[in-house]
């Protein structure tokens, strides 16, 4: 069943349309410097790319990179400021309209936090079945530790998932990153603070970084 997601596209698309400008990156993926060179040669996914600041950074260093988001505002912004790109729209509450084991590497930078249990496990099937065998997921969600951005307030929908009025967002333990993440792979993960202060981010954020590959 399709679910209605009106409000927060909403919410998103009001916030990417006051917040144009270059897109702004922190330098997280400096950590799978290694993993992003041993698969140059494949195309790149960035799932859920808002205004574009991990394909900005992707770019900037020569890698093959397709950007989908279901905020047309995002979207618009990064092609604008990004004319490079190549960018179009995924709802990641559909299947995905991508090939199987098309993607030797797939980014998704604070995305896969925003989703019922259900909805994340159809969208680990997902990224399981679009990226090729001994493909990268890497990925930031938010931990429960992330109280400065709503972690354990709000009206809660189902455990560490919480509805904060436009949207709704989950907050991940160790054992949520390795319950969802492992049905795509061999995971590796720690906790830390994204200090990045645009667009949204005023004082850190505290994230699960995930590093998955695929079986």
């Amino acid at each position: 069943m399709k679910k209605d997601n009106t409000k927060a596209l909403s919410m998103w698309n009001g916030w990417f349309r006051g917040k144009r400008g270059v897109p702004i990156y922190d330098a997280w993926l400096d950590d799978y410097s290694e993993e992003l060179e041993s698969h140059r040669q494949e195309k790149m996914l960035d799932l859920g790319c808002g205004m574009g600041a991990d394909t900005f950074y992707l770019l900037e260093r020569g890698y093959d990179v397709l950007s989908v988001d279901y905020s047309m505002e995002g979207l618009r912004s990064m092609i604008d400021h990004i004319p490079s790109c190549r960018a179009t729209y995924l709802d990641m509450n559909e299947p995905f309209p991508l090939e199987d084991e098309s993607f030797g590497v797939i980014v998704a930078d604070i995305s896969l936090h925003y989703f019922d249990a259900e909805t994340t496990r159809s969208i680990m099937r997902e990224i399981k079945r679009i990226l090729k065998s001994g493909g990268v997921l890497l990925a930031r969600v938010s931990s429960m530790n992330d109280t400065d951005y709503g972690a354990g307030s709000g009206r809660q929908l189902e455990p560490r998932f919480f509805d904060h009025g436009g949207y709704a967002q989950r907050y991940f333990t160790e054992e949520d990153v390795q319950t969802f993440f492992g049905m795509i792979g061999n995971v590796e993960f720690r906790e830390t603070a994204m200090t990045r202060k645009e667009p949204f981010y005023s004082r850190p954020k505290m994230l699960y970084q995930i590093k998955t590959i695929k079986k």
